[in-house]
Formats: C-alpha cells, structure tokens, sequence
C-alpha cells in the first residue's frame, strides 16, 4: 500500500511524510534481493516513510515488526520464537563504503536491544556493520562488528564483560551427538569466522569462566574450526579444541577439575573431581 498527502501553502520539508506499507515473506525477501532468510523467518510487515527534508534527496526511514517472525543469531546460539515482541528501524542514506547505509539502525524487544550501523553492497547483500551496543537477554553485554569479505565469509569480532554463553556451550560441546543436518535456509554467505574475547561468561550450574577467548569458524553451515581458552570459578583452566581427525568429530577438553566443566556445560553435573582431557 501507498498512502500520501499533499497538503497546499505548505514548504517541502514541511509536507506529511508518504508511506509504503508491505507484509513480506521468505519469497518476497528473496525477490527484492534482501539477504536476510537466514536470520529472519516468517512474514514481517514493514512500513517505509519517504519525507523531503530540505536536502535534494528524501529522508528514507524504514521500521519493521519482527513480533510474528523467527529470529536466529546462531554465532551467540540466540532465538527469538514467533510471537515474542520485537522491532527494527533505520534511516536508509546513501553510504561512502558501500552503496546503501542504514544508519541509527535498532533492533528492541523483549529481550534484545542492539544500536549500530549496517553497511549493505550493489548486490543486496550486507557487507558490514558495527553493533557497539547489543545486549541479549538480561545478561550479555557485548560490542559487535562484522565484514563480508569477497570470498564470501563473514570476519566477525565480539567482545565485551558479560555474556550468557549456557545455549553457547551446549550446541558447542554437542557436536559428535549425531544430530542430523540442519536445514539449509538459503544463506548465501559461505561461513563465518568468529573472534570472542569476554571478561566474564555465565555458564551452567551458577559456573562462570573469566577471561574467555574464542575462535571459531563454519563452513557451509557447519562447525569446521574451534578453539576456546578460559579460567574456572576458583582459578582452574580451561581449554577446548574441535579434533577432526580421522574422520572423527569431537570435543578436546583439558581442565584438572572435570566436575566443574561439566557443571559448566549443564552436563552430568553430578560429577565430582578428577582431571578432564
């Protein structure tokens, strides 16, 4: 839908903004070049306000609601189902690297807040943004930046004081449980590689690890490189490496206290004592 009115004796700048209204689904996303299905799932209707501001080129502001949507963070293993609140808006310019900027761009809702800046290229897709505010739920508190390079993996770098990283461990630590595939959701990009540095991450069990520092990457939606060091409630070290040798998939692990990594993990936390490796 289109709505406009042009109000006589009144300046341009001056004048109600037009408005275009649309309800847009995996298809429609697909069809204007928007690459976000691997993020957002499901319908989202969007309203995009076009007003003369004194300036040769119209201000462009766009919001959106995500209330009725899936959305999925998989780098920090967080999800928003259907139903739960949640909003986007953004002034849509003419950017200086790329070609199309959303500035003041805001993500809000029950339990996300996210401040930044969006960088998206000639072909639609994003190529870059700077989140230095994104807060997830009531606990993680991280500054977030990320760049699309041209072979198509995405170079992100997170840090912060405090992350919730309870979701985190247990799809990491879960990677030789036989789980099939997942679903392909059509991302075109074709991995991602992570870089975390947090002073202090909340784990399972009430265990957190100071000083945390991550690398990871995925190749065609799956876990192709890890490696995480840390310091244990108590000051016991932690280390874990992805071993995908002969053909086997699994977690390495090495701390003298087995019992409060599994804690950790929210993974047999019955067990007590004994060094882990």
């Amino acid at each position: 839908k289109i709505v406009g009115q042009r109000v006589f004796g009144v300046v341009g700048d001056q004048q109600p903004p037009m408005k275009v209204t649309a309800k847009l689904d995996e298809a429609d996303r697909n069809q204007l070049g928007l690459d976000i299905n691997d993020i957002v799932r499901g319908v989202v209707p969007i309203e995009i306000s076009l007003q003369k501001a004194g300036r040769p080129e119209p201000a462009i502001k766009i919001k959106a609601d995500l209330t009725n949507a899936e959305i999925v963070l998989e780098p920090v293993a967080w999800r928003k189902s259907a139903g739960k609140q949640a909003f986007v808006e953004a002034e849509i310019v003419n950017g200086k690297t790329h070609k199309t900027e959303l500035q003041n761009f805001k993500v809000s809702g029950d339990d996300i807040a996210v401040e930044g800046w969006v960088g998206i290229g000639a072909d639609g897709k994003m190529r870059e943004f700077f989140f230095p505010a994104f807060a997830l739920n009531v606990i993680s508190r991280l500054e977030v930046q990320g760049t699309l390079g041209n072979d198509d993996i995405w170079s992100i770098k997170a840090n912060g004081p405090t992350f919730d990283g309870r979701d985190v461990f247990k799809s990491l630590f879960s990677v030789g449980d036989g789980a099939g595939p997942k679903a392909k959701t059509g991302k075109s990009s074709k991995g991602t590689n992570l870089a975390v540095d947090i002073g202090n991450v909340i784990g399972g069990n009430d265990i957190s690890m100071r000083n945390f520092k991550m690398r990871l990457s995925t190749r065609q939606e799956k876990l192709s490189a890890f490696e995480a060091r840390g310091t244990l409630d108590g000051g016991t070290p932690l280390s874990a490496l992805l071993d995908q040798s002969a053909g086997a998939r699994r977690m390495l692990v090495d701390s003298p206290d087995a019992g409060q990594v599994m804690k950790l993990i929210d993974f047999y936390p019955n067990l007590q004592g004994g060094r882990l490796r």
